[in-house]
């Protein structure tokens, strides 16, 4: 059984047995859970780079993550903000957009109807195709499978495919593996024959 400290940024790295154990703990699926809080400390934690590189956006998301998970923000996020809030409070600078302070959320050009669209269609194309692909288990992770599901959102593979790998990114910015490709490999696979 797991011991679990009461501050869940103190916890280890935890196996897929673990992960597992700490499912069956969180069994009122509220973010609150030890489940959700581990992977908030995970994502917080994937977040400090782009804070201590200078990006505002990250600091306010990181605080988002802690308030939506009942997470005390570490001290490392609770200067960052503390940095950037202050230099608009202190008349430094005098706008939230100032890269002092938070910075602008989205560089200029920004497609915000494409930038939409992939945050409202990301997370059921990926469900859809991880329920493929625990459904039929010998499915490759591949072209076929991308342009498959596009169709059902009526949109192209390629973009499928981004919006797969931007929704894993967004849920787990650090690395877990996915199912292995269980595709037959051919003995030429990824050989090009030369013409003559």
């Amino acid at each position: 059984m797991l011991e679990l400290s009461p501050d869940p940024w103190l916890w280890p790295d935890f196996d897929a047995a673990q992960i597992v154990e700490l499912s069956e703990i969180s069994k009122s699926n509220k973010p609150e859970d030890p489940l959700f809080q581990y992977f908030a400390v995970k994502n917080c934690n994937a977040l400090k780079p782009q804070i201590d590189a200078g990006s505002g956006f990250a600091v306010l998301k990181a605080v988002r993550i802690c308030g939506t998970h009942g997470l005390v923000m570490p001290l490392w996020l609770v200067y960052a903000f503390n940095r950037r809030y202050d230099a608009v409070h202190s008349f430094r600078v005098l706008s939230w957009d100032d890269p002092e302070s938070f910075g602008r959320p989205y560089p200029k050009g920004t497609n915000q109807a494409a930038k939409r669209k992939a945050l409202t269609l990301m997370l059921p194309v990926h469900s859809e195709i991880i329920a493929i692909r625990n459904k039929e288990e010998n499915t490759p992770l591949d072209k076929a499978l991308f342009e498959r599901v596009g169709l059902k959102f009526n949109i192209g593979g390629t973009l499928a495919e981004e919006y797969f790998y931007l929704a894993r990114k967004a849920m787990f910015p650090f690395n877990i593996p996915l199912k292995k490709n269980t595709a037959k490999k051919r003995k030429l696979a990824g050989i090009r024959k030369l013409r003559p």
